[in-house]
């Protein structure tokens, strides 16, 4: 009850520490998150829309229909983690771990995805249209219904 008010008010959320924590229908647009983590968290309807987030732990969490748009993203841990119909529309998510998640029907569309790690994943339905991919590892990602169209694949390490 009280986490709510405190989230939506504060500009800048740095070092918390919400493990395990359920959060729905949160705008969560322009804030600047650094150095937390949400491992276990279930978020659902989340907006973070124009966030500057850097070093966020959302590992093995579960994120459902939640907005990334235009957002500055660096050093984000999603490894094991479950996304659903997310998008990362026109945004820098640089260094990232996507390790071992599974998404699907995600959109990246228009993304920096410089070095960002989908090693172990499992992309379904997903949308990587017109991505910067240097850098990026999808080695032993399971690819099924990806669309890479005008995305640079060439400087990406697939096997």
């Amino acid at each position: 009850r009280e986490l709510r008010p405190f989230l939506e008010s504060s500009q800048r959320l740095y070092g918390l520490n919400l493990e395990r924590a359920v959060l729905e229908d949160l705008d969560l647009s322009g804030k600047r998150i650094r150095c937390s983590t949400l491992s276990r968290a279930r978020l659902h309807r989340l907006r973070f829309d124009g966030a500057r987030i850097r070093l966020l732990f959302l590992d093995f969490a579960s994120l459902s229909d939640c907005s990334f748009t235009g957002c500055q993203i660096n050093c984000l841990v999603l490894g094991g983690a479950e996304l659903e119909e997310c998008t990362f529309r026109n945004s820098e998510v640089l260094r990232c771990s996507f390790v071992g998640a599974r998404c699907r029907k995600v959109t990246f569309d228009g993304s920096d995805l410089y070095a960002s790690r989908f090693i172990g994943a499992r992309l379904e339905g997903c949308s990587l249209r017109d991505c910067n991919l240097k850098r990026a590892r999808f080695e032993q990602a399971t690819l099924s219904d990806v669309d890479f169209r005008a995305s640079n694949t060439a400087e990406a390490y697939f096997t």
